[in-house]
């Protein structure tokens, strides 16, 4: 990729090899190597390249400028939260269909019990009420 970017943006400010490899202070066959893929430049040639051209060296190496990196970044990061969010409406669903199917009927089974108890408990206090007052 690099050595692609370098030979379109050498290109594209009007250098020639020969021209590149002088403010350089490289060789021609350096400069060739580089946009053939052969090699790659040190770290100290690739900021002199990047200052040069007046490119980042993320454009000069990845062929996207820094600013260009962050929004895609954010904008992959809206859509990881997106998906997520749509996941968690998933949950809620069977969050609901739980309540449906499980606490609705295990109301309806203490709804029952307790009544039952009542009707055992009135019986007693019933009965209760009549000994006293016999």
């Amino acid at each position: 990729m690099f050595n692609e970017n370098l030979k379109t943006i050498r290109k594209e400010k009007g250098f020639s090899q020969e021209q590149l490899a002088e403010k350089m202070g490289i060789s021609r066959q350096a400069v060739s190597k580089w946009e053939s893929g052969i090699c790659v430049p040190d770290i100290e040639k690739m900021v002199a390249l990047s200052e040069l051209f007046e490119v980042s060296t993320d454009y000069l190496i990845k062929g996207v400028d820094v600013e260009t990196s962050k929004e895609e970044t954010v904008h992959i990061a809206n859509d990881i939260i997106e998906e997520k969010e749509f996941k968690g409406d998933k949950n809620n669903v069977s969050k609901k269909q739980y309540l449906k199917l499980f606490l609705i009927p295990v109301c309806f089974v203490i709804i029952f019990v307790i009544w039952q108890m009542g009707q055992g408990i009135g019986d007693d206090i019933g009965e209760f009420i009549y000994n006293i007052t016999n």
